[in-house]
């Protein structure tokens, strides 16, 4: 609080602009910023004072740095925790970066799963959507889970990407053009093997909580459509129906039983399945 109050946040957003090559104040930079995105009552200062703007010249001025990419989309995923900053980070290049610094080190599982954390936090936002597909999006997150199938963080952050962009727009009543433009990445992401690539991460870690719910979200989310409702059967009901027995959060078990039997579940029950814990539904 301190820090912020006596003008620290301009001070580290002016280090940032003064030294741009610079990897090691960039990491400082980032180090120190990244602390302070973590409070959400910072994240209008931070946009404000130029820190949006930072970051995302950080991360096109070193490219192959993998510390400074890492620091960087940290740094964007914590701040696109707003809706405002969300605006903000996709108005500024944000999404470029951060789908440019999954393409850059494909092999760096800290990267990889810190960028897909930073697009899942922006894809909120359904007018992000169609930007990270038609940047190459989809296609980085899925070479991210076939590359780091073992690695829980990158398992987890890329399923939880794809569930969210592969959410069916409609029921939050949005117009209809954008509906038909969100729901074409449930059929890109099929088409690109991402169904496959989903059950491929809950079958090698049917222990993680966190890749169960998101890797059984995103099939959810992809049941929307009614070829891959027919794929997701055809493709994963064995795996699906053998992994019940070992899932180890309720709520996943739910949510794949909706995803395995999408006519079973209306539109609204779906989005309370991947919104809302079952102990919560059972006691209301």
């Amino acid at each position: 609080v301190q820090i912020a109050a006596q003008g620290g946040i301009q001070a580290i957003v002016n280090a940032l602009n003064a030294h741009p090559q610079s990897e090691i104040v960039q990491d400082g930079g980032w180090a120190a910023l990244f602390a302070m995105a973590e409070n959400p009552d910072y994240h209008v200062q931070i946009a404000t004072q130029g820190g949006i703007r930072a970051i995302v010249n950080s991360l096109n001025a070193h490219p192959q740095s993998e510390m400074v990419q890492e620091r960087g989309c940290k740094a964007l995923s914590a701040m696109a925790m707003d809706y405002d900053t969300r605006v903000q980070i996709a108005a500024q290049g944000g999404i470029e970066a951060t789908v440019n610094a999954l393409s850059a080190h494909p092999q760096s599982r800290s990267v990889q799963a810190t960028a897909c954390e930073a697009l899942g936090a922006l894809a909120v936002n359904l007018d992000n959507h169609v930007k990270i597909s038609s940047l190459g999006g989809i296609e980085a997150i899925l070479n991210a889970l076939k590359t780091h199938l073992t690695s829980e963080s990158v398992q987890a952050s890329g399923c939880g990407v794809l569930r969210v962009l592969a959410e069916n727009p409609a029921k939050q009543g949005i117009e209809a053009l954008k509906v038909i433009l969100h729901a074409e990445n449930q059929v890109k992401i099929a088409k690109l093997g991402g169904i496959e690539a989903i059950l491929e991460a809950l079958k090698m870690h049917p222990k993680s909580g966190k890749v169960q719910e998101q890797g059984c979200g995103a099939l959810l989310s992809l049941a929307a459509n009614h070829d891959n409702q027919v794929r997701i059967a055809t493709v994963g009901e064995a795996i699906l129906e053998a992994l019940k027995g070992h899932l180890q959060s309720e709520r996943a078990q739910t949510i794949c039983y909706a995803a395995l039997r999408p006519a079973d579940v209306n539109p609204e029950s779906q989005r309370k399945n991947a919104d809302v814990d079952p102990e919560s539904q059972r006691k209301n």
